[in-house]
């Protein structure tokens, strides 16, 4: 969902490359439609998908919400690309943890924080700040403040508001109810880099440090208690990134056949499961089909990967990127309107035309959202360091692990993407 300044979930526009790499731009555009068509159909069409319950509609065990797949997709993107990031910027002078959490707060929160404030806002316009059948709207100032701050959703402050008594256990704001995964990939992206580079590589970690490290993992572990798939959809892609540049794993037999067993066993799970998208064993499969058919098919072991795929033609492949890069803001904005246009009651009677009609209102939305807001995520960043607000990273590139893929032969390859995806690395 999130899923910047680097090759992660939420992209930047297209024409910053001349050849972007189509498979990763066609995967995030679709699980992000997968999220829009998947709630336009629960909303709108409440009586086929839904089970009412107490002047509520809640998800049916009987059926297979599309958007929940998505949401994982994002979660295998997001791990293979911002590892792939991280591990590619380690040798880089200059470059370290604090370097790191800026590229992914600056993507994470330029676009998230006005979505936030709309949010509260049109809430109380279109909804006189009520609850809908769908969902429970809470706009209260502590709501606010706890998703400003990305504090929501969070087992520690669960644990501080039973101690304290202080409303601190809250939720994503009013009718933003898919922001409940940003907050968990947020505090994954900063365990992975406290970790990574400050526990493993630079050895040290500081009082704060600890704090957050400790914050973050208390995420993570509720995480796998609630959502057991998510956190291991993530690391699938971590691993992914750590063996991109290992001879002995780009060898394009092996995921050929590993990717087409995830392409097969994937559905048969959710059949099995109850359709349970989140369970371990989905994300598992699902990882191997996406990551390793990438290895297999699309870059072919170690080789340069196809950027520009014959089937697929220019105004195609534009069309596909348009969609990725607006995919974050797509998904911080759909629900919401979603939520709006269900209380126009000519639309809530004409579903054949409310949802076809909604989807394209929330990509146009989208659209215009990521060119006036979140495109310009890289700015904000470059103004944080050149007006010294940010803290330098004063170890950082002393140790790397090896930033570039390798050929069948054991050569370097290209890094991973192209110029525009390694300056965006999160959704």
């Amino acid at each position: 969902m999130v899923s910047g300044g680097d090759p992660a979930h939420h992209p930047l526009p297209a024409t910053a490359s001349k050849h972007p790499i189509v498979y990763f731009d066609a995967v995030r555009a679709l699980s992000a439609q997968m999220v829009l068509v998947g709630h336009a159909f629960n909303i709108f069409v409440p009586g086929i998908f839904m089970v009412a319950a107490r002047g509520r509609f809640r998800p049916s065990t009987e059926f297979f919400y599309m958007q929940n797949l998505g949401v994982l997709l994002f979660f295998v993107l997001s791990g293979f690309l911002v590892s792939r990031s991280a591990l590619t910027k380690m040798s880089t002078p200059g470059w370290g943890y604090n370097s790191y959490l800026l590229e992914r707060v600056a993507r994470i929160f330029v676009p998230f924080v006005p979505a936030v404030l709309l949010v509260s806002v049109l809430d109380r316009l279109v909804l006189g700040g009520q609850d809908t059948p769908f969902i429970r709207v809470d706009l209260d100032k502590w709501t606010l403040a706890t998703n400003l701050t990305m504090l929501y959703n969070n087992p520690v402050m669960e644990t501080l508001a039973a101690r304290t008594g202080l409303p601190l256990d809250t939720r994503p704001i009013g009718t933003a109810a898919p922001f409940w995964s940003v907050v968990i990939e947020f505090w994954i992206y900063v365990a992975f880099g406290l970790i990574l580079l400050r526990l493993l590589r630079d050895r040290r970690l500081g009082i704060l440090g600890v704090l957050a490290l400790g914050m973050s993992l208390a995420v993570v572990v509720d995480t796998v208690r609630h959502h057991e798939g998510l956190v291991l959809a993530w690391v699938m892609g971590m691993l992914y990134a750590i063996g991109a540049s290992r001879p002995w794993f780009m060898t394009a037999l092996p995921h050929r056949v590993l990717g087409v067993a995830g392409l097969v066993v994937t559905p048969w799970l959710l059949w099995r499961g109850n359709w349970d998208a989140y369970e371990e064993q989905v994300a598992f499969f699902l990882a191997l089909a996406v990551l390793s058919t990438y290895v297999g098919f699309v870059r072919r072991g170690g080789g340069p990967a196809r950027s520009n795929p014959r089937p697929l033609g220019n105004l195609a492949r534009r069309g596909v990127t348009y969609l990725s890069d607006s995919s974050y803001s797509l998904y911080l904005v759909h629900f919401s309107l979603l939520i709006y246009l269900q209380t126009v009651p000519w639309l809530a009677d004409h579903p054949l035309v409310a949802v076809p009609g909604a989807i394209i209102f929330a990509n146009v939305v989208a659209l215009a959202y990521w060119y006036l807001i979140e495109r310009h995520y890289p700015e904000v960043r470059r103004a944080v360091r050149r007006w010294g607000l940010w803290p330098t990273d004063d170890r950082a590139g002393r140790a790397a692990m090896p930033p570039q893929e390798v050929q069948p032969g054991g050569t370097a390859a290209p890094r991973l993407g192209t110029r525009r995806r390694e300056d965006r690395t999160k959704d």
